[in-house]
């Protein structure tokens, strides 16, 4: 296949720097939250897990700017966002707050975005990395009808099998 001549005028699309970014994958959830939720703007979005090491969410995040979206952070001490993702979020005048728990804030919430922790990334085996885990249907009990949870995929055991034939599933959908 050849290259695309740098002179010509046109439209490309950044596929993502390795373990950076994947913004593709968020035109996937861009497209699928609009599909679910109608309107992008003035969305409430949770992400839980690796914030640190996820590049979907690291893409999804600065895409989430774009559309005044409020962002709630959930992760393990040290998994955190990276200082530049947070810099460009403040920058760009986007409410964002830290929790530790997932049940105070799930009654506000239109998206719920689940990421696996990826252990071969971690530096630690501390097993209070693992608190977050799995999400289960007690979970749930406060979270509003229109709620869907996105996983970027591949999942291991971070969510329960008993949510995966619930509304609020919404990683395993596709159109006939």
């Amino acid at each position: 296949m050849g290259k695309i001549p740098l002179h010509k005028k046109g439209n490309r699309l950044k596929t993502g720097n390795g373990t950076e970014e994947h913004p593709t994958q968020t035109l996937t959830d861009l497209f699928t939250m609009q599909e679910t939720q109608k309107d992008l703007q003035g969305l409430s979005i949770a992400f839980v897990g690796n914030l640190k090491y996820e590049r979907t969410v690291h893409s999804f995040c600065l895409a989430c700017a774009l559309f005044g979206i409020r962002l709630f952070f959930c992760a393990p001490d040290g998994l955190s966002l990276p200082q530049e993702t947070l810099a460009y979020l403040t920058r760009k005048k986007i409410q964002f707050s830290f929790h530790q728990n997932l049940d105070e804030i799930i009654s506000y919430l239109d998206i719920l975005y689940i990421t696996r922790l990826q252990t071969d990334k971690l530096t630690s085996t501390d097993p209070t990395c693992f608190d977050l885990y799995p999400l289960k249907l007690d979970h749930l009990v406060n979270a509003p009808s229109h709620l869907k949870i996105l996983h970027p995929l591949p999942r291991n055991n971070e969510i329960d099998p008993s949510i995966d034939h619930t509304p609020f599933a919404y990683y395993f959908t596709k159109d006939p």
